[in-house]
């Protein structure tokens, strides 16, 4: 959203034409910051953090909130994009706008403060579903510190990276995570890739000719984005891992051992709590039908060193798994 430059300029503002009192100024300046980055769209939070310092503290507290994420996989997602595509919230920043210019007219930072309560109800109304700008990401609070994400089930390399970017933005203070079984293979598939990217990073820097130049340029893979894995697991803090899969998914879990990426890079094993998976078998059950189930839940437990878990690893078989989570989803009331 082209909010950014708005933003500025309001900081900017309020800053200079309140310098005649400094602590209200802060105050007021923290108190705005805080109110517009609370009911603000997840993807417009991340942005604002640029804006200024006030705003990129209001914004990191936020984002630092959620200690439960739920990742699911939907097959109509994007269709229920195209359908709320004119459903937007930026008309009630386009209000916000006029609010600011009623306000430099009035030079009142009272009046502009209620101009900003105000609008802040018309935010409150709006849609409780956050969508990403131009892909087909979706973000939604389902609770006090619980905020849920859903993907849709055919994935851009796009997409991808998206969604990525905003796990790693969130993972800090993650401390129970349910994720579906094709998103924890794209994660690891992910980590494998920026490993990799930053190992022929490092020859290249360590092969140099003799004017300076790496003589691998050429043959680079890619470019390194600017968003750097963390440092230690991806979820440092994570105690409780729930994984859903259908059982013609299980093979995303089998090919986790492929990645050569270590389950401590995700998180770490020796501070789990609770790591649980669960599989829907569907109607039935054929032992003939699946007998490959088993040889890729063992693939599974030895990528996830379950044998250090112990009883806090286990594993549901079930056939109504997606029913409950689908009747618990808010997104259930738009599919």
């Amino acid at each position: 959203m082209a909010l950014m430059l708005p933003l500025q300029v309001v900081d900017s503002f309020c800053r200079r034409c309140c310098s005649s009192n400094a602590c209200t100024s802060n105050y007021d300046e923290k108190k705005l910051a805080e109110l517009l980055v609370n009911k603000a769209s997840l993807f417009d939070v991340i942005k604002w953090q640029r804006v200024s310092k006030k705003f990129r503290k209001a914004a990191q507290k936020r984002l630092n909130s959620y200690t439960r994420i739920d990742v699911q996989v939907y097959s109509r997602l994007k269709k229920l994009r195209e359908e709320m595509h004119n459903q937007s919230k930026d008309l009630c920043f386009i209000i916000l706008l006029h609010s600011f210019v009623r306000f430099i007219l009035k030079v009142s930072s009272n009046i502009f403060m209620q101009h900003i309560s105000t609008l802040l109800v018309f935010l409150a109304f709006a849609d409780r579903l956050d969508w990403h700008p131009t892909l087909t990401l979706v973000a939604v609070e389902l609770g006090p510190n619980h905020l849920g994400i859903a993907v849709d089930s055919l994935l851009k390399w796009k997409d991808v990276r998206a969604l990525f970017h905003l796990l790693i933005t969130l993972s800090r203070n993650v401390e129970h995570l349910c994720i579906d079984s094709p998103i924890i293979e794209m994660l690891v598939a992910e980590v494998n890739k920026r490993q990799v990217k930053l190992l022929v990073s490092l020859l290249c820097q360590s092969r140099t000719t003799v004017k300076e130049q790496s003589c691998f340029n050429e043959f680079t893979i890619a470019p390194i984005d600017n968003v750097h894995l963390p440092e230690g697991p991806f979820f440092p803090n994570l105690k409780q891992l729930t994984i859903s899969s259908q059982t013609n998914q299980l093979e995303h879990l089998s090919r986790l051992l492929s990645y050569s990426v270590s389950v401590n890079l995700i998180y770490h094993v020796e501070e789990m709590d609770l790591l649980c998976l669960k599989i829907s078998i569907g109607s039935g059950w054929s032992q003939s039908k699946h007998f490959r189930l088993f040889r890729h839940l063992t693939r599974f437990r030895q990528w996830t060193e379950a044998s250090l878990l112990g009883e806090r690893y286990f594993q549901q078989f079930g056939n109504s798994f997606t029913k409950r989570r689908g009747k618990a989803s808010p997104l259930n009331a738009y599919t």
